[in-house]
This record gives C-alpha cells, sequence and structure tokens, in this order.
C-alpha cells in the first residue's frame, strides 16, 4: 500500500499491436497546463488509435459543467471522439488525484495524462500537488505536460 491509502497493482505496457484498446485519461481543470495535457492527449490518442477520457475532478459543490462542455468542444474540434466524465468528491475525504486514479482503474486505463500544474497551483509550482500525487500513487503510466 502506498501513502494515501492507495493500493498498487501491476499493469503491463500497452504494445502497438494492443494500442487499439488502450484508454488514455486526461485530467482536467480548466487550467493552461491541463489544456496543454488535453491537446497532447488528443495527439496520442489519435496516434495509438486508442479510446480518451477527459476526467474532471471536482470538489461536489464547486464542479462546472462549462469545463466540461470545453473539454468536449476540443476533442470534438480535434476530430475526437472522446468521453469526458465529471468525479465529484467530498474534501473531507477524498481528493481529485484519489479520484482520477480511482476513475482510471475503474475503466481499465493504460495511461493518465496530466498537467504539472493545475489551477490552485500558479507560477510559483513546480508540480502541483495532483500531479505529484497522481505520479507517486498511480498503479498506471503518468505522462506529465509541462
Amino acid at each position: 500500500m502506498i501513502s494515501g491509502g492507495l493500493k498498487t497493482e501491476e499493469k503491463k505496457p500497452v504494445r502497438a499491436s494492443e494500442s487499439r484498446n488502450a484508454h488514455i485519461i486526461v485530467a482536467y481543470d480548466g487550467s493552461e497546463q491541463s489544456l496543454k495535457a488535453l491537446r497532447l492527449a488528443v495527439k496520442i490518442s489519435a496516434a495509438l488509435d486508442s479510446k480518451l477520457t477527459v476526467a474532471y475532478a471536482c470538489e461536489e459543490s464547486k464542479c462546472s459543467e462549462d469545463l466540461l462542455e470545453e473539454a468536449k468542444l476540443i476533442l470534438k474540434s480535434s476530430g475526437m471522439n472522446g468521453d469526458a466524465k465529471i468525479l465529484p468528491y467530498d474534501s473531507t475525504t477524498s481528493s481529485p488525484a484519489s479520484e482520477i486514479i480511482s476513475f482510471a482503474r475503474q475503466i481499465s486505463a493504460h495511461l493518465i495524462v496530466v498537467g504539472a500544474t493545475g489551477s490552485s497551483c500558479k507560477e510559483y509550482c513546480n508540480l502541483g500537488s495532483t500531479a505529484a500525487s497522481i505520479a507517486i500513487n498511480s498503479p498506471i503510466s503518468v505522462l506529465i505536460v509541462r
């Protein structure tokens, strides 16, 4: 078990012949870094012909349908037929990182793409707490985008 009570399990790397069954998740919160992550995830998903899901983890009282619609519009304008999902959580018992990792496990994702910093971490952070927590605790590969 790793910090935060998250269990780890090993996954095999995705082979080129299996990429059509690969599933990529991109964490999105509307920040500049998450937009960069989304754009890169679109390119990777298109190159691998894999499934792409945008995951927007937000406190239950602060979720914005507008952000989810923005992500869907970016997918559509990129020619992607991906999904976008809101992952509401209670901040007293969970976090964006925990929700994204849990969702990745639930859908058997092969890769999580996340911006280096998010909306709560501006110029003073090299790596945001959500990106760091996902990188440390995820049982699957994580791509951190700068």
